[in-house]
């Protein structure tokens, strides 16, 4: 469960964080005045000039262009801040888009991550009929 969180519910005093995954020099100025984060998808942009930052692994992205996901770009954000001593907020961990067989997928990616990366906050996502 994410931090903040017990029972499907935030915490007193819990605050919620916002992220984006574009990142136009205009677009930082806007999120840097209004304290929201950058979400990497793929494709490396410097989180020093952002107030916060997490990884996403891709597979949203893959699916919607009907592709089939590539764990590389994911890996290599991942190695790239690992080496550059920067943490993310969190990494969600890979899986699959619309399939009640996400988790299945997820967690054999999840122990890989953890012993990588075990620094690196990771997140599930959930899908429609998850069990």
């Amino acid at each position: 469960m994410a931090p903040g969180i017990q029972g499907g519910r935030m915490r007193e005093g819990d605050q919620m964080r916002l992220y984006t995954s574009t990142g136009t020099r205009k677009t930082v100025e806007k999120c840097n005045a209004l304290n929201i984060g950058l979400l990497m998808v793929d494709v490396w942009r410097d989180p020093t000039k952002w107030p916060s930052f997490a990884i996403d692994n891709g597979c949203f992205a893959a699916y919607h262009r009907n592709e089939r996901w590539n764990p590389a770009p994911f890996l290599k954000l991942l190695h790239r801040c690992h080496e550059s001593g920067l943490k993310p907020d969190f990494v969600v961990i890979p899986d699959v888009p619309l399939s009640k067989d996400s988790r299945e997928f997820s967690s054999h990616w999840a122990p890989v991550l953890r012993y990588m990366f075990p620094t690196f906050p990771l997140y599930l996502a959930v899908q429609d009929g998850m069990e």
